[in-house]
């Protein structure tokens, strides 16, 4: 006969495990505690922007801009001692791991910089890079614009400082735009 388990079976069967339940119950407990205390926090910035022209949202995701912002940030500057090492490294011809990978064919690193920018350059960029977020507001032309990092200070001065480069740029893109239509009309009168 086919015996049809009622809750109360399970609540004996834990009520006879209770000290390996509660050492477990405890042991995972303290290790979710540990583990949330370890974790840094995450802060995040934020602003929106009217965005005028379509595709411009890649604009705000742009190496350039995100150089032009650094380097209004005081951070465009390597310290000496790093420029140095970053220049051996390119030096040296890799480590054992990256020669026997050679040695096998297989392919080399992707170099995502541009060609006029430093691998020091590269790595700052796409560090800065890694904390925007970029969200368009549905049905308009308003996106939000967020940086996410470790420190609520950068955080916030990283997403103005994004935002007042892009709105330069767009100024600057503007007036170079007026002045060709100028020099245009100009030669054609």
């Amino acid at each position: 006969s086919q015996h049809r388990q009622h809750p109360s079976d399970y609540l004996r069967v834990l009520y006879r495990r209770r000290w390996t339940a509660a050492v477990t119950f405890v042991l995972v407990f303290a290790y979710g505690a540990a583990g949330s205390l370890r974790t840094a926090p995450v802060y995040e910035a934020g602003t929106q922007l009217l965005i005028e022209k379509d595709g411009h949202t890649r604009v705000l995701r742009s190496r350039n801009l995100a150089w032009r912002t650094l380097e209004g940030l005081g951070l465009g500057r390597p310290p000496a001692e790093l420029e140095r090492l970053t220049a051996a490294d390119h030096a040296r011809d890799g480590g054992l791991v990256e020669r026997i990978a050679r040695w096998l064919g297989a392919p080399g690193p992707v170099d995502t910089s541009s060609g006029d920018e430093t691998a020091w350059q590269s790595r700052q960029i796409d560090a800065f890079l890694d904390g925007v977020a970029i969200t368009p507001i549905p049905n308009s032309r308003i996106v939000h614009l967020v940086y996410r990092s470790a420190d609520p200070v950068f955080a916030a001065k990283a997403a103005n400082a994004l935002s007042e480069r892009y709105i330069e740029q767009g100024l600057t893109d503007q007036v170079l735009g007026s002045k060709a239509a100028i020099d245009f009309l100009s030669s054609r009168l």
